[in-house]
């Protein structure tokens, strides 16, 4: 079971005893009705004992200067540029299961609409001269249905890719067999 959220910091600051009595008196009640919370707050309980059981203290202190660099980083950050804060409120937001699908359809709308503008067209056909010889396709009525085959045909023109699939749509099926990890080839 989980915890409730809201109460999450606060179950970590009674448990460090960082809470007014207030707070703590509130927390408490709480706990004594929510299973989520009374068993996180047993879990954080025993992860602090294990700490302190470690004996190990850290004597960290800051350098001399350090406050007067960290003032001055501070005061030297520049304001934030507006698509910067658009963009820190949208990725605030965007966990929000409905605004995720609706930004990932119109990404995709987008997206699309953006290929089908900016794709290189086909140059138009040019009837072969005298010195050129005919186009001839790289397949014949044995080239297997896979993915490499169309896409080379699809990168000639699409009448080549139209032309291979009108061919293997007049062929009679063949059943392949299918091969996976593991296992024996099924029939």
């Amino acid at each position: 079971m989980k915890p409730c959220r809201k109460n999450r910091n606060r179950i970590a600051g009674l448990v460090l005893g960082e809470l007014d009595s207030s707070q703590a008196h509130e927390l408490e009640v709480h706990l004594a009705t929510c299973p989520g919370c009374r068993t996180y707050q047993e879990e954080l309980q025993r992860v602090a004992q294990g700490l302190s059981e470690t004996g190990t203290t850290l004597k960290i202190a800051p350098s001399p200067d350090f406050h007067h660099r960290l003032a001055r980083s501070v005061t030297a950050r520049k304001p934030a540029r507006p698509w910067e804060i658009v963009r820190g409120n949208l990725c605030a937001g965007l966990w929000n299961h409905r605004l995720v699908g609706a930004g990932a359809g119109a990404l995709a709308v987008l997206a699309a609409g953006l290929f089908l503008l900016l794709r290189p067209h086909a140059p138009s056909p040019t009837p072969p001269s005298a010195t050129q010889e005919p186009r001839t396709r790289p397949w014949d009525r044995s080239v297997p249905p896979i993915l490499a085959v169309y896409q080379r045909a699809a990168e000639r023109s699409l009448d080549d890719l139209d032309a291979l699939l009108t061919l293997q749509a007049t062929q009679p099926h063949v059943r392949q067999p299918v091969f996976t990890a593991g296992r024996a080839p099924e029939e």
